[in-house]
């Protein structure tokens, strides 16, 4: 029973902690597990950016495309950035899973 509960607040957290703004950082969520602050001034850019993904969930980095992915399955937002480095590796962007791609977009357009 208590791992049945677990498992749901698990795929509650996928829906329930979104990525947000936070004054002037940007907080991108990996469930219940970690997060990433990004400074809003090392944010180039936000668009929609659908790309198919296999392999592993949560962060991962290529030091050789200078990306990252943040993401449960396909990515839906691409975040192009300045002067970032994730686990030792820059990157010029990073691809993340959002539930509302254009929500998302907005809020950017909107600060």
């Amino acid at each position: 029973m208590y791992a049945l509960c677990w498992i749901l607040g698990l795929l509650a957290s996928f829906r329930t902690l979104p990525h947000e703004i936070r004054g002037d950082d940007l907080l991108l969520r990996n469930t219940v597990f970690a997060g990433i602050t990004l400074p809003m001034e090392c944010v180039e850019s936000v668009r929609p950016f659908r790309a198919a993904r296999t392999g592993l969930s949560g962060l991962r980095t290529d030091a050789d495309g200078r990306s990252a992915v943040l993401g449960h399955g396909d990515t839906t937002v691409r975040i192009n950035l300045s002067g970032v480095e994730l686990r030792g590796v820059e990157v010029d962007f990073i691809d993340v899973t959002v539930d509302e791609p254009r929500a998302f977009v907005a809020a950017f357009v909107e600060r």
